[in-house]
């Protein structure tokens, strides 16, 4: 798993204005009681969008999750989810938009420690011709089959956009998003507009090197997250100086290399092709490759759920007890937790299915999710909501809100 190397704290006032892939003005700032000004509660109708990678969703309630229970069923699951033809049409249940969420695919490589563990090993007759065939060993991908995928994946996600949100590219020393994002095109008549997509891509880090072959291989990126210059005359003097949004001065310094302020924006689809085209150039043998839908060579994964319940003990004064004393309250809590690979629209059908339950609309929940360290950052990216919620890690959801603490 790749760490984001930076031991400050993740500060989204210091940033540049992050790119507004998705902005919605559903935003509600509202203090906490009895904290500072500085730490307040954020409000939204809807959960902003996300960029991050989840590995865990522990969901929490005060009354038992009954609807969500076919999710623990392990023979009747997949008919709840779209796989089913008969659970197509809509509108579809939040049982399903959840049983939904929890599958995804994924492609993964031999891991470094298994990789170096065989190349130790003296070579012997029968290991030498199955090296030949180039054969992965049990539950892993070659380098060859991963980028196979890649380029499934990559197409598969032009033509059903809606299908294939994301594509995310874990590596050694970053990992990689693809995103459709919606766009209003005009086409050669200038007529109305129409409804389309379009490609962005993101580095959740990068560092020098890199950073100078994608210049070289002519790729246009940006770095909203590292630090304003402080005068052009830090730039490295270039003839072509129309490309201003190339940052040439992260072209020369390491300064971030490798820490949450590296990280890479590339907002179009042709500089998005050329990092593409860059990654079937290089070593893909340890990458784990995950999307929501099939593609070649993937395996279909589904994320594990446990429900149980606790008890917790609070404070409370008897309004009879003139004395207002304080005694110990029990009172009983219902977990949902799924443990696997939640990527961000499955975070975000997550959210908005729990909002759809009858059991939520009365009590509500608390959701607490544990996310990729590489990836927590990301969400500086999307827009100014997604900035202000990074490093937030507990959701409440009452009366029809998202409240980020």
């Amino acid at each position: 798993m790749v760490t984001v190397e930076s031991a400050e704290p993740i500060d989204t006032t210091a940033t540049n204005n992050p790119v507004a892939v998705v902005e919605t003005p559903n935003v509600l700032v509202k203090p906490k009681t009895g904290e500072k000004p500085n730490k307040p509660e954020l409000v939204f109708s809807r959960p902003p969008e996300s960029l991050s990678m989840r590995t865990h969703v522990s969901v929490t309630m005060e009354i038992p999750l009954k609807s969500l229970e076919p999710l623990n069923d392990d023979v009747d699951f997949f008919t709840h989810t779209s796989l089913c033809p008969n659970n197509h049409s809509p509108p579809r249940s939040p049982l399903s938009n959840i049983a939904d969420a929890l599958i995804y695919w994924e492609a993964i490589g031999a891991k470094p420690q298994d990789a170096a563990a065989a190349s130790a090993k003296p070579p012997t007759t029968t290991t030498a011709a199955a090296s030949s065939s180039a054969t992965p060993t049990y539950g892993t991908a070659s380098g060859a089959q991963i980028k196979q995928s890649l380029q499934s994946l990559y197409r598969l996600q032009k033509q059903a956009p809606l299908q294939y949100p994301f594509i995310y590219l874990v590596m050694r020393d970053f990992s990689v998003i693809f995103k459709m994002i919606p766009q209003s095109s005009i086409d050669s008549d200038n007529e109305p507009a129409v409804s389309g997509h379009r490609r962005v891509a993101v580095l959740s880090q990068s560092y020098l090197g890199l950073r100078r072959i994608l210049r070289t291989e002519n790729v246009d990126f940006s770095m909203p997250l590292a630090p304003k210059l402080r005068s052009w005359n830090e730039l490295q003097n270039d003839d072509n100086k129309q490309k201003m949004h190339v940052d040439k001065y992260h072209l020369q310094s390491t300064g971030v290399d490798k820490t949450w302020r590296s990280a890479v924006l590339i907002m179009d689809e042709e500089n998005a092709n050329g990092l593409f085209r860059h990654l079937q150039t290089v070593s893909l043998d340890n990458a784990q490759l995950f999307s929501t839908n099939a593609f070649v060579n993937g395996t279909m994964r589904k994320s594990t759920v446990r429900f149980s319940s606790a008890v917790s003990y609070e404070d409370h004064r008897d309004p009879s007890d003139q004395g207002q004393q304080q005694v110990k309250r029990a009172k009983n809590l219902y977990k949902l937790d799924i443990k696997g690979v939640v990527l961000p629209n499955a975070w975000h059908s997550v959210l908005m299915a729990l909002a759809e339950l009858p059991e939520t609309k009365e009590k509500g929940f608390v959701v607490a999710a544990k996310e990729r360290p590489e990836t927590i950052h990301l969400n500086m990216l999307v827009s100014k909501q997604g900035s202000s919620v990074t490093g937030k890690r507990n959701i409440s959801y009452d009366q029809g809100q998202f409240i980020y603490s």
